[in-house]
């Protein structure tokens, strides 16, 4: 009763950091801390066991705005929609997303469902970075055109664009 485990509660904010052995020797590499959120414990007088998920598991709720939008709604905004009913304020949504428009109403699911929905619609990844911040970015590179409103007599804004090695 007096052991910390006493105060682990399902759904609480947990850091996992890994760490492996490089030489054999004990010296430790450590990898970034990686923010997730308890699922379930349990621990007798000598080991504990812990299960730990990401954000999109520990997400509750239903998503029940979805409506038909008329003149239609982009799916930046349908996703900062979602994002904020769910109560999740640390995201990133690719702005690309602000040109695809759609019309339908979103059906009536969980917030992770409503959030997968978006990015498959937008052709889109969703993930969580290690820090827990939930990312919605396209998943291909789009198509992209350069420009300037001040170039330099020697600049060729057209090769911005390419892979090739820059001369600085």
């Amino acid at each position: 009763p007096n052991s910390a485990l006493a105060y682990m509660e399902i759904g609480q904010e947990v850091k996992i950091a890994f760490g492996y052995d490089v030489d054999g020797n004990g010296n430790i590499e450590w990898l970034p801390e990686k923010k997730s959120y308890l699922k379930t414990w349990k621990a007798n007088e000598s080991q504990a066991e812990f299960t730990a998920t990401d954000i999109f598991d520990n997400i509750s709720g239903t998503y029940y705005r979805g409506k038909f939008y008329k003149d239609g709604i982009s799916l930046y905004d349908l996703a900062v929609d979602v994002f904020e009913d769910a109560g999740i304020v640390d995201y990133f949504i690719d702005t690309y997303l602000k040109s695809v428009i759609v019309y339908n109403p979103m059906p009536t699911v969980s917030y992770s469902s409503a959030l997968q929905i978006i990015a498959n619609a937008g052709r889109c990844v969703l993930r969580e970075d290690r820090r827990g911040r939930v990312h919605l970015q396209s998943s291909f590179i789009p198509e992209m055109i350069p420009s300037t409103n001040n170039q330099a007599k020697y600049s060729h804004i057209e090769n911005v664009l390419k892979n090739d090695v820059k001369d600085g």
